[in-house]
């Protein structure tokens, strides 16, 4: 009954196949015209990626300025330390902390709040005193407050550094300061 309901508004039958073509038609032209969108747009965020993203990947820094001719070295105390058995080095050529580290230093150690914090590897890289781990140049900064399970001493860290390493690779020991650039190494 459907059936004849339908035909019946139409002369004929094949008008009405005519017409059922015509739509098929149509919905195949809607998905070919969508798929090719869709390549399209594929394929243009592929070409974005390759101009933009691919070639930051592609930096010999790789985030390390250790080689860098403009890294700086500075010595942190810590302010409970007086004799500087807990000194250690750290270096950054990153000018937005140089400058904040220079604002630090025109304050007495007394008043020198801002604590490291970043990311510390295995071995002294060449410069981290007589510690067995260093912070990754690149890879700290300066900081008011930081979480607690990153809190630690560096004699503590040399002590546990497998342990240390093992459970997070951040070192942020709020009693930290910055005491001085370091000049000559």
């Amino acid at each position: 009954m459907a059936m004849t309901s339908s035909l019946s508004s139409f002369q004929s039958r094949e008008e009405l196949n005519s017409r059922i073509n015509i739509n098929n038609t149509l919905a195949s032209t809607l998905i070919s015209f969508r798929k090719n969108n869709i390549v399209k747009t594929v394929s243009y965020l592929l070409v974005l990626m390759m101009i933009f993203i691919i070639p930051l990947g592609c930096d010999s820094d790789n985030g390390s300025d250790h080689d860098d001719g403009n890294a700086k070295s500075f010595r942190f105390g810590m302010h409970f330390d007086a004799s500087g058995t807990e000194d250690f080095i750290a270096k950054t050529s990153d000018p937005e902390l140089i400058d904040i580290i220079a604002a630090e230093l025109e304050n007495p150690p007394y008043q020198r709040f801002l604590h490291i914090h970043g990311r510390i590897e295995r071995g002294n890289d060449g410069y981290n005193l007589n510690w067995s781990w260093h912070f990754v140049s690149g890879e700290w900064d300066l900081a008011e407050m930081s979480i607690e399970v990153c809190d630690g001493t560096p004699s503590y860290v040399e002590e546990n550094l497998d342990e240390w390493l093992s459970m997070q690779d951040s070192f942020c020991p709020w009693d930290s300061y910055v005491k001085e650039e370091v000049v000559n190494e």
